[in-house]
Formats: structure tokens, C-alpha cells, sequence
């Protein structure tokens, strides 16, 4: 009996040793396993973050650049503002000039319009009440060789300044037509003058 009771410790020692072994290497799989899941958790973690300061940032910078557009689409409507304003302010401006200079300034267009031959020069019943008694005179001598142009009998209808007629064929030179026609040009100077210091 002793040698059976020798052979069951042996078998059961062997057990016992073989059930450690078995529980320290199951115990270091499950430490590795851990270890590696925090190394994963942390990995994913950190790409998480890194991810969303990414986009973080891109929304910053969206924002800002949302902010910048509006800001520009602002003062870019202010300018078209201020301009539209100069431009009728100017328009203003020569319409109601003193009838001299009014005048002066109608012989000056009209002897730059003027084609070289016969025509009529017309203006709006206001125009014609106040034109100066030597208008017509300073006007013959202010055109080129080979213009003619006489004063319509009828009044036209027009606010200020005039119109050429060349037998049916006409030149509006009205204030309205001639800043309709140069706007873009007057804007240039406008904006030149009004925003000369932000160049």
C-alpha cells in the first residue's frame, strides 16, 4: 500500500505542479492580454484625440474663413454703398449747378459731341428758360470746323442737359444718359479718391 500511496502522491503532486504551471502561464496570458487591450485602448484613445483636434481645428479655421468671407462681403457692400452715394451725390451736384456753370458746362459737352455737320440742339423746358441770351453765340464759336448746330423750337423732354438731333438720328446727352454711359468710369475715380489710402 505504501508504494500506491507513493505512485497517488507522486501523480497528485505532479497534478498540483502541472495546475500551477498551467494557472501562472493562464494568469501571464491574461496579464498580456490586458496589457496589449491598454495598449490598444491608449492607441485608439490617442488616435481618437488626435482626430478630433484635427477636426477641431479644420472648424476653427472654417469658421474663421466664414468669418473673414462675411466680414470682406461687408465691407465690400458698404463700398458699393458709399459709391452709389458719391455717384448721386455728383449727379446731384451737376444738375443743380449755378446757370452759369450749368451752361458752361453743357457748351463744353455739347462742342465735344458736336458731328460735323448740321444738326439741333435741344433741351427741356426748364433749361431753355434759364439759358443765357448768349448761349447759342458762345456755343457757334465753341464748335468744331464743319458743326452747325441750332437751337430746337420745341422743348424735349428731358431733365438736364441735352440732346443733338441729326435729322432723326439722335446723341442723348443728358446727365442721366452721360453717367448711365460712363458709370463704371466714374467709379473708378470714385473709388480712387474714396478708398486711395487702403491701396
Amino acid at each position: 500500500m505504501a508504494g500506491l500511496e507513493k505512485i497517488l502522491a507522486d501523480i497528485e503532486e505532479e497534478a498540483r505542479t502541472a495546475a500551477g504551471n498551467k494557472t501562472d502561464a493562464a494568469h501571464k496570458e491574461a496579464d498580456q492580454i490586458l496589457a496589449d487591450a491598454r495598449k490598444d485602448a491608449d492607441e485608439a484613445v490617442r488616435k481618437i484625440r488626435a482626430e478630433t483636434e484635427r477636426q477641431t481645428q479644420d472648424l476653427a479655421k472654417r469658421q474663421i474663413s466664414a468669418q473673414a468671407l462675411a466680414r470682406r462681403q461687408m465691407m465690400l457692400a458698404a463700398r458699393q454703398e458709399i459709391l452709389n452715394d458719391a455717384l448721386a451725390r455728383a449727379k446731384k451736384s451737376a444738375m443743380s449747378l449755378p446757370v452759369k456753370e450749368y451752361f458752361d458746362l453743357c457748351l463744353s459737352m455739347a462742342a465735344k459731341a458736336a458731328e460735323k455737320h448740321d444738326g439741333r440742339i435741344l433741351f427741356g423746358q426748364n433749361d431753355l428758360d434759364r439759358m443765357p441770351a448768349d448761349f447759342m453765340d458762345r456755343l457757334k464759336a465753341a464748335l468744331p470746323d464743319g458743326a452747325a448746330l441750332t437751337l430746337g423750337t420745341s422743348p424735349a423732354k428731358i431733365g438736364s442737359g441735352f440732346i443733338l438731333d441729326y435729322g432723326g438720328v439722335e446723341e442723348d446727352c443728358t446727365f442721366d444718359a452721360v453717367f448711365a454711359e460712363r458709370e463704371s468710369e466714374f467709379r473708378d475715380i470714385c473709388r480712387e479718391i474714396l478708398f486711395r489710402e487702403e491701396a
